[in-house]
């Protein structure tokens, strides 16, 4: 019999919004799943900018996921649609 393995992951992405003097201000959001890291991008306001993110797979071995995938365009076009529909 052959044991299935899930894969185990989490989300990541790095916000960034600009201070009175134009300088970046940089945040980590942290997620277990993609929906979570969108609210929580979502929460923080308009105002903050996804600079990237990524799903992150596990393990965590030497400061090193097992692989990573860029999902910045995704996380980038879901709040602008999330944010558009607020609008309306």
């Amino acid at each position: 019999m052959q044991i299935e393995q899930k894969q185990i992951y989490n989300y990541r992405a790095i916000i960034e919004i600009a201070d009175n003097n134009n300088d970046p201000i940089y945040k980590n959001i942290d997620a277990m799943n993609i929906k979570e890291l969108i609210n929580n991008i979502y929460k923080r306001g308009d105002h903050w900018l996804v600079n990237h993110a990524h799903r992150c797979y596990l393990p965590y071995i030497n400061e090193e996921f097992l692989k990573v995938d860029n999902i910045t365009d995704l996380i980038k076009e879901t709040l602008k649609m999330r944010r558009l529909n607020k609008e309306n």
